[in-house]
């Protein structure tokens, strides 16, 4: 992530002319709104050396514009506090043409509009791609399924770039995607919507002891049932026997998806041209293939929908039936606003968000990328 080391001779807490917002801990917050992107940098000063870094969970695009901007910041402060940078990764090495994200992106306030879909496309037939990485498969398949729907997931943001790019050369006008973890998006489809869910080759660094982090776990696989359209099918590709064997198990025991083949999953020669998939290829592994299907309706769900502000009651960290409420921070500025960091959801991925805190109610920053589902409703509640 972008960030900048100075060693400085004076406080960060001596500026006078920066409202920052500090927490107990001494972390300071920056808030920044930058060319459509509202974001918090972090400061952490330790004796003489201040780190200046991006604050990932507010996910903006690592920009020019952004790496720019925080450079120009960072040389500011080395001024005011009598030091110098020591060193950064804040060089430029592409321009960013930010119409690719206004054409393609499709930002979290977006999708938390419970039509979403329907308002992004109009085709009959709507696949999805969880990690889309660079973009090469779905901008082959969109090319030449011009008469379906397209929305690729990717929480990369190198990669996010160089996809929408990808998509642009190719002039498509029949895809979209988002920059966010996929598993937060699936409670967002309607039941019995997607034709075709694509899984290509999740775990490049598989090892039989992540399988406790894999993207498909159990509670994936019941979503992914969910929104798959009767006949519908998941399509997982990997090189990873161990992934294999563990999905196709997961899955059986998890789900009523049916495999299409006459075994639990085959050994393939076709060619998508993902990154991994070439790399793979050139090294000569193996590739495995699972194909499951539906051939029942699934009920439908209520609509998700959050108001704010929302009276929280404690600001204790929380851990109920695998649900997480866990207070990561509370920031003050000098005229008495607050910042709450909180991290809300499931297991071992939940959101990450900051909300400005009032009078014990939360509500919604500028900052706030975050999507309202079902796990985070629920970790609101084991506040209550």
């Amino acid at each position: 992530m972008p960030n900048a080391v100075l060693t400085v001779n004076k406080h960060i807490s001596e500026i006078c002319d920066i409202d920052f917002f500090v927490s107990k801990k001494g972390i300071y917050l920056y808030p920044v709104d930058l060319e459509k992107e509202a974001f918090f940098l972090k400061l952490i000063q330790n004796d003489k050396r201040l780190v200046i870094k991006l604050d990932k969970s507010t996910m903006p695009k690592i920009t020019s514009s952004l790496k720019d901007f925080m450079l120009r910041f960072a040389e500011d402060l080395a001024l005011k506090l009598n030091g110098n940078i020591e060193h950064h990764n804040l060089n430029i090495n592409r321009k960013t043409d930010y119409s690719l994200f206004d054409n393609y992106e499709i930002k979290t306030q977006a999708i938390n509009k419970t039509s979403w879909v329907s308002e992004l496309c109009n085709k009959d037939r709507l696949n999805l791609e969880i990690g889309m990485g660079s973009g090469e498969f779905l901008t082959n398949e969109a090319k030449t399924r011009k008469n379906e729907c397209f929305i690729g997931v990717e929480v990369l943001n190198n990669d996010f770039y160089i996809a929408l790019r990808r998509f642009n050369n190719a002039k498509l006008d029949n895809i979209k995607a988002v920059y966010y973890d996929a598993r937060a998006i699936l409670d967002k489809f309607e039941s019995n919507s997607i034709d075709n869910i694509y899984l290509n080759f999740p775990e490049p660094w598989f090892r039989a002891k992540r399988l406790k982090h894999s993207i498909l776990t159990a509670r994936v696989a019941k979503k992914i049932e969910r929104i798959l359209k009767v006949g519908g099918r998941f399509n997982i590709l990997t090189d990873n026997h161990p992934f294999a064997l563990s999905s196709c198990v997961m899955l059986e025991n998890s789900t009523k998806l049916k495999s299409l083949f006459n075994r639990p999953y085959i050994i393939t020669n076709e060619n998508i041209k993902t990154k991994y998939e070439k790399k793979w290829i050139k090294y000569q592994r193996t590739i495995y293939k699972l194909v499951y299907t539906k051939d029942k309706k699934s009920e439908p769900i209520k609509p998700i929908s959050l108001r704010f502000p929302i009276k929280i009651k404690n600001l204790n960290s929380l851990v109920k039936d695998g649900y997480v409420f866990k207070v990561l921070g509370l920031y003050k500025n000098t005229k008495g606003q607050q910042i709450v960091e909180l991290t809300l959801g499931y297991g071992k991925n939940p959101q990450h968000i900051f909300f400005s805190f009032k009078d014990g109610y939360i509500d919604i920053l500028p900052q706030s990328n975050f999507i309202v589902n079902y796990d985070f409703l629920n970790a609101l509640a084991i506040n209550d």
